[in-house]
């Protein structure tokens, strides 16, 4: 089968990714796993920062495959009755790390997938890990009708961020380019110019009506946002970061704010980082939500598997908007397992 694998870690991912057309086809070991013939694949920051990260050349095995949430066919169901053969199902491969999805054959856990219902592989693809962070960024956290800042808005986990949020009935307002205001006005959102250079002083200012409720910071480059953020959040307001590199220029940050005591100077907010978890009843609320219109998909591209390397070129450049979706193949069946 085909597989985009990479065996070395030194210069990140796309120096090293290569097809290999002759990769063997993963076999199913376990009651609760699935082959998958892959349809579509959604890449995320994930499958790439392995490859990049001091932490992981010796924690996956070599040559790899990355890529995380896929779409795909079902060719060898599970032990138990809730998949068969021909069923069409998305979500994200077992091991949310090691990846594995970006070739024609991939293993899937029954606790990571559910019925596609009736998204196209390719909008399906893009919401496991995106959605989900979004998800649980936002709901388990604050109350209805509140407001929050999404630092970032116009990349995968901002645009499902911001209409997640509005869906639950809050009030949203997110940073982004001037380039990119338009679309997450269109989605709901106000808006704050990051390129204007005054974004902590518009925050303030905004918070003269109403401070905020709770910040998503996908972005986590300027520091004065979580040390200020007292100042135009209420009080308890969580401040939500995502994984990012294990990196000296992450981390030293990062673990400065997460423990410094507030009697020693440190933030006023309780710092939080997230990672979409596999919460199956989660995902299916977000399938809902695309099928009834009220989130959509935002696609930044959809590549043929063959220009799978261009694709890690433009999510590793920082640019993205939305999500970017690799097509491996046509579905064969239009069968789905109804829930």
């Amino acid at each position: 089968m085909r597989a985009w694998q990479y065996s070395s870690n030194g210069g990140g991912i796309t120096p090293n990714l290569r097809l290999n057309t002759n990769a063997a086809v993963p076999t199913v070991k376990a009651s609760k796993e699935m082959l998958i013939r892959v349809l579509a694949v959604g890449l995320n920051p994930v499958d790439h920062r392995p490859a990049e990260s001091i932490l992981y050349p010796f924690a996956i095995s070599k040559p790899a495959t990355p890529g995380t949430d896929f779409a795909g066919e079902v060719v060898q169901g599970p032990a138990n009755d809730l998949f068969q053969k021909g069923d069409v199902v998305f979500g994200s491969a077992k091991n949310i790390f090691a990846g594995g999805m970006l070739a024609d054959y991939g293993i899937a856990n029954t606790d990571h997938a559910i019925s596609i219902g009736p998204l196209s592989p390719t909008d399906a693809a893009a919401i496991p890990i995106a959605g989900l962070t979004a998800y649980q960024s936002i709901f388990p956290r604050i109350k209805p009708n509140r407001r929050i800042f999404i630092n970032g808005g116009s990349g995968g986990t901002g645009t499902f961020g911001i209409q997640i949020a509005k869906a639950m009935g809050h009030k949203v307002t997110v940073s982004c380019s001037s380039r990119n205001a338009e679309l997450c006005r269109s989605l709901g959102a106000e808006v704050i110019d990051y390129t204007e250079g005054l974004l902590l002083h518009d925050l303030k200012e905004a918070a003269k009506v109403r401070k905020f409720d709770l910040v998503l910071d996908n972005v986590f480059t300027n520091p004065e946002l979580y040390w200020k953020a007292h100042e135009y959040t209420s009080e308890g307001a969580p401040y939500i970061v995502l994984p990012f590199n294990m990196t000296a220029s992450f981390m030293v940050p990062f673990l400065s704010m997460k423990l410094l005591p507030r009697f020693m100077g440190g933030g006023q907010r309780t710092l939080t980082q997230i990672f979409g978890q596999p919460k199956l009843e989660q995902l299916e609320q977000i399938r809902d939500w695309v099928t009834e219109k009220r989130v959509k998909v935002v696609l930044d591209q959809v590549v043929p598997f063959e220009q799978t390397k261009q694709a890690f070129e433009r999510l590793t450049s920082g640019r993205t908007v939305g999500k970017i979706v690799v097509g491996v193949a046509e579905a064969s069946a239009t069968k789905s397992k109804s829930v």
